[in-house]
């Protein structure tokens, strides 16, 4: 399955370019996505993800790491308070697929 960026965000592998490039938004009227939760499934022993501003990569939003005796569990990341992202980029995913719910 490829990446899908409907809601929820379905992401199955890392991005090749930044979220408002591709989506297509047009400069200045992006409005910032309001992620409430992101939920990992299937990351696999040892998986990992990193998820970066995609405006500037060295910024990091998100990231995640089972550890080796991690029993295969989906994991999920709730956030009381929305975060407000303006882009973002997956540029690790290991193994299985990030569903990004926002507002």
């Amino acid at each position: 399955m490829a990446n899908t960026f409907n809601r929820p965000i379905i992401l199955t592998g890392t991005m090749a370019n930044d979220y408002l490039t591709t989506i297509g938004a047009v400069a200045g009227n992006e409005k910032p996505l309001r992620v409430i939760k992101v939920v990992w499934t299937a990351p696999g022993v040892s998986g990992s993800f990193v998820i970066t501003d995609g405006s500037t990569a060295g910024n990091v939003l998100l990231q995640g790491v089972t550890p080796a005796s991690f029993a295969g569990q989906d994991v999920e990341y709730d956030f009381e308070v929305p975060l407000a992202w303006r882009n973002f980029k997956v540029t690790t995913l290991s193994a299985g697929t990030l569903l990004i719910f926002a507002r």
